[in-house]
This record gives structure tokens, sequence and C-alpha cells, in this order.
């Protein structure tokens, strides 16, 4: 089984940290094929990816697993084309969940990315957007998610401090959530 190794790398102006993993002994040899792996959307590196990463290493691949955003993701893909064990004509991302959607945009502007893999994809955006209520959508609310997106891409160059806004609430009480709230929702906010 393959242990990662502690690693960073740089994205905009952020040191992100992340995890590398190399192909175990006795593994096919692949020629230094590498991939970008990043975790379901309410996720981290240390969860699904891992499972994915060393499963990846037995088949013969490097691996680069982080706790990712859109933003990063051409960054954590020329991380590996920088490094010498890596082949950069066999550079691919694996989105599991939500970054599916973001790998798919993030290679069709990035030429360094060779292949794109999905593992159970799904669109945040609009899970984001609509609410529980799959029917339903509020102009009102995605312009101020949008306006919120805007500060803090612009943050970096005006120094506003910007809110985090949680996805999740910092504690969950399935007496109080909605009737209406999906079983999965319910199971994930519990986790």
């Amino acid at each position: 089984m393959s242990t990662p190794a502690r690693d960073t790398f740089t994205s905009r102006s952020y040191k992100l940290a992340g995890h590398f993993y190399t192909p175990v002994i006795d593994s096919p040899a692949l020629s230094g094929a590498a991939v970008v792996i990043a975790h379901p959307w309410t996720s981290v590196k240390e969860h699904s990816p891992t499972h994915y990463a060393r499963v990846l290493s037995q088949a013969g691949f490097y691996s680069l697993a982080f706790d990712a955003r859109v933003e990063d993701i051409k960054s954590a893909v020329t991380y590996l084309f920088s490094r010498d064990e890596n082949d950069s004509e066999k550079i691919g991302v694996l989105g599991i969940c939500a970054p599916g959607g973001y790998f798919s945009f993030a290679a069709q502007t990035d030429l360094q990315t060779k292949a794109v893999a999905i593992s159970a994809g799904v669109c945040s955006g609009t899970m984001a957007r609509r609410g529980l209520d799959k029917d339903g959508s509020n102009l009102d609310i995605l312009r101020t998610q949008l306006e919120a997106a805007a500060r803090d891409r612009n943050s970096d160059v005006t120094g506003e401090k910007v809110d985090i806004i949680h996805i999740l609430p910092d504690e969950f009480d399935p007496a109080t959530a909605p009737t209406e709230m999906p079983e999965s929702f319910r199971d994930l906010a519990s986790y």
C-alpha cells in the first residue's frame, strides 16, 4: 500500500498542502503517468481521495490529493508537470463528486491536462443555487452569491476581509432539520 508524502505547492498567493502518492513496488510501469485527485464537495483530501490514490498507486500512477478550489486545479497540474518523476504528456485529473464539474472546466482551458475522469459527478452549483427544492431558483440569491464570489476573488488585490459562508451548519440537530431535507443531506450534515 502506498503511503503519501506530505507536499506543498503554490496556487496564486496560497501555499497548498497535498499528499503525493508514488506507485507501489511491482505495480505496472506507466512511465511517470500522474493524476490530480479532488475530494467531494464537503470533504477533504484525507477522506475518499486517499482510497482512490492508493488504488491508482497499485495500478502504477503517481497521484496528488489536495483540498481543492476551482482556481487551484490548474496549479496542481502544473505542480505535477514540474516534478521530475512525472511525464508531462501523461497528467490527468480525477474529480470525485463536484470536482467532476470543476475538472471538466479546468481541462478545457489547460492544455497540460491530458485526461479527465469523473466519479459520482454532481453539479454542486445547481444544488447551491436551487437548494433542496430542485425545481426552484431565485435570481436574487444567485446574484448575491455571484457578487460574494467576485468579492472573494478581488480580496487578493483589495485586501478586503471576506466572510466565509459555510455550506453546512457547525452543529446539526435532525429534529429541527426541514422535513423535505433529503436523507443523504441529513447523513452528510451528521457526518
